[in-house]
């Protein structure tokens, strides 16, 4: 899995994401969607996130406004 094309995250997630804040992140992610807090949601999600950051050659893009 390759994530060579552009991404785009909110404000708040752009900067967690820049800035390797993958646990604050997931912690932001759980508040923001209950289902999150299922710790096989929390697993695929956070193995998700690694092969991300790994992989990611795309230019981020900002979307919208920070949410807190």
């Amino acid at each position: 899995m390759l994530f060579d094309a552009f991404w785009a995250a909110c404000e708040v997630c752009h900067r967690l994401i820049e800035d390797g804040q993958w646990a604050r992140l997931l912690r932001r992610h759980e508040r923001l969607n209950p289902t999150a807090m299922d710790p096989l949601v929390a697993i695929e999600t956070a193995a998700l996130w690694q092969q991300f950051d790994q992989r990611r050659i795309g230019q981020a893009v900002r979307i919208g406004g920070a949410v807190s």
